[in-house]
């Protein structure tokens, strides 16, 4: 499955607010990411620099799309 498809839940929604984090950040990071990393069976990381930050973003790969 391509992570760039992947769909934002309602659980990310409120923890990108809580953060501060925009979801076209998020998204850049999904298309172009520096390192896509495993986690656990069927979930990854991809993982990129923004700004001055490393922005991780675990992706469900289980589901169709994924989510993150």
């Amino acid at each position: 499955a391509d992570i760039g498809s992947a769909v934002l839940t309602d659980h990310v929604k409120g923890r990108m607010v809580r953060r501060g984090i925009d979801e076209a950040e998020v998204r850049r990071i999904l298309a172009q990411p520096e390192a896509v990393l495993p986690d656990r069976p069927g979930r990854v990381v991809a993982q990129g620099l923004s700004g001055n930050h490393l922005l991780r973003v675990f992706v469900d790969m289980i589901d169709n799309p994924p989510k993150w």
